[in-house]
């Protein structure tokens, strides 16, 4: 029901495992090994992951410090994680 409303909702591209990346890089940013940590996932299973959202514009991977990258939600990544808040609520 999450990805059907969501894919309705306009976030066409959205499917299961994406929301495991979407919930994590908070308002800071994170780096993939951190996102992959919370996910249970492995390294290479999020940069996957990050990749596919990066090209469909919810996600940016940055320089953070010393060779470190960063990923941070773009505004249309934002705005697909609150209307994932909203769908769940509702289906609680």
């Amino acid at each position: 029901r999450l990805i059907k409303e969501l894919n309705a909702a306009g976030f066409e591209e959205l499917r299961l495992p994406h929301m495991a990346v979407l919930q994590f890089p908070g308002p800071d940013g994170a780096r993939p090994g951190t996102i992959a940590e919370r996910a249970g996932m492995s390294k290479q299973a999020i940069n996957q992951l990050l990749s596919s959202l990066e090209g469909y514009g919810y996600l940016l991977r940055s320089d953070g410090e010393g060779s470190a990258r960063v990923v941070r939600s773009t505004e249309r990544g934002h705005a697909a994680f609150w209307k994932m808040v909203d769908i769940l609520r509702d289906i609680e």
